[in-house]
């Protein structure tokens, strides 16, 4: 519990940081529906490469949220090639009234 008051009283002081932790939240999130979303058209992460003319690497990082937050463009390839339409794969924005919604 004193634990929770202090770090409340951190992001309070930079508020920076809970925008920081939220974005966060919302990559490890989009890798986890990317990558579930992989599996269910059963396919491996060099198969879906091919599909989309990108190289395994790059979906490995999508999936693992260890890079930037892909592009809406790459979000839309990767759900076309997993054989999920685009127009109802994902609805977002980056603001404070993110909104999100995946077709599945």
């Amino acid at each position: 519990m004193k634990n929770d008051k202090l770090f409340d009283a951190m992001l309070e002081r930079q508020p920076k940081l809970r925008g920081a932790l939220d974005m966060n939240a919302y990559r490890a999130s989009l890798a986890r529906e990317l990558l579930t979303m992989r599996k269910r058209a059963g396919l491996t992460q060099t198969q879906l490469a091919r599909r989309l003319g990108w190289k395994q690497p790059q979906i490995s990082t999508i999936e693992k949220a260890t890079g930037p937050i892909p592009e809406p463009w790459r979000i839309a390839a990767y759900a076309e090639a997993c054989g999920v339409g685009a127009e109802n794969a994902w609805t977002f924005t980056y603001d404070d009234a993110e909104t999100r919604r995946v077709a599945m």
